[in-house]
């Protein structure tokens, strides 16, 4: 029985752990996280009642193999419809922004919905790949428990053998991995881009956001606003008392200010938001309210590739997939890519 490493537990490292698995591959996750999932995120308040997340906010589906997956997963009870469409808030008006496609929330957070999708697989987590070398027609794969790159590592070294590895992590750390290790660069890969997010969530209770009520939040299309994204907890379902409130910042002004402390970035993208804010009707003083600021470094990649994955050299099976490849920067996208990278690798052409 052959047997797989993907270094990744987020959708698309479980996409394709779960063709292997259904092929009969023995398949073991590898992530650096403390929970399956990636950005899968949920952020909990007060004694574990109020939750928020922070992450990816929904699923939608345009490809008929992802939309008959999300049915899957309703019909499991991961999943639950959200809405047909956000509304839009745009420099001169809030317009509607039904389109017919629906949205799903996971069922109990994003993050237990990333949870479940892991459920049936063998993952170790927290662990940082650290080597990555071909040895006798297989892959000798070194990772260290904890994250190594943080130097937060919490025991030694550890090795496995891999008839074929699936790297899903952002290319960036994907090449620096490459690199380290003396492996060969794909051709193209230097070329994908991420933009960053910088999220923040506030704390508000009682707070007065009519326009947040249905569905529970707001694209922003305003280029005078640092906003991209505002969403309410209450709003969404997610919290039944009090408020939490979600902004995630534009790209543009999220690598701006990346480098800040979470204190800073928190007071700063309240600062700067505050006029967008007002105009969704929040007009309270939310400076006084706890807030707290999460940086997702690698949120949307702005330029991927266009394969769905691709193959590194030409001896075991090597492959690198993810929301960096294809034509789809949503979450579908880095679903199917890690779904093709499986299948090639269950067909034999990885």
């Amino acid at each position: 029985m052959p047997n797989a490493i993907i270094v990744g537990a987020g959708i698309t490292g479980l996409s394709a752990a779960q063709v292997l698995k259904e092929a009969g591959w023995q398949v073991e996750i590898i992530d650096k996280g403390q929970t399956p999932g990636g950005r899968f995120a949920s952020r909990w308040f007060g004694d574990r009642t109020r939750r928020i997340d922070v992450g990816a906010q929904f699923i939608s589906a345009r490809d008929p193999v992802f939309a008959a997956a999300i049915e899957f997963w309703e019909n499991r009870g991961w999943v639950r419809r959200w809405c047909t469409g956000i509304p839009v808030l745009t420099a001169d008006a809030l317009v509607g922004g039904e389109d017919g496609f629906p949205r799903w929330l996971g069922v109990g957070g994003m993050h237990a919905f990333g949870r479940a999708l892991a459920s049936s697989f063998v993952l170790r987590q927290p662990a940082t790949i650290t080597g990555l070398r071909a040895d006798s027609g297989r892959w000798v794969v070194e990772a260290v428990p904890g994250d190594a790159v943080r130097g937060t590592a919490t025991g030694p070294a550890i090795q496995v053998q891999a008839d074929a590895v699936i790297l899903t992590q952002p290319v960036p750390q994907v090449i620096h991995l490459l690199g380290s290790c003396g492996l060969p660069l794909p051709e193209g890969l230097a070329q994908v881009r991420y933009d960053p997010c910088v999220a923040v969530v506030i704390d508000v209770p009682n707070v007065n956001a009519p326009l947040l009520t249905q569905p529970g939040a707001v694209r922003i299309e305003d280029p005078a606003s640092p906003l991209a994204w505002i969403a309410s907890a209450n709003g969404r379902g997610e919290v039944l008392h009090g408020d939490l409130l979600l902004l995630h910042a534009r790209g543009d002004w999220s690598a701006a200010h990346q480098d800040h402390s979470s204190a800073l970035l928190a007071e700063e993208l309240l600062t700067a938001a505050t006029p967008t804010l007002k105009r969704l009707g929040i007009t309270r003083d939310l400076s006084r309210c706890l807030a707290e600021a999460r940086l997702w470094r690698y949120s949307r990649c702005a330029t991927p590739s266009t394969a769905p994955f691709v193959r590194v050299g030409n001896g075991p099976a090597l492959m690198i997939a993810g929301d960096g490849f294809g034509d789809c920067p949503r979450v579908e996208g880095a679903w199917l890519s890690g779904r093709r990278a499986g299948i090639a690798l269950r067909d034999g052409g990885g």
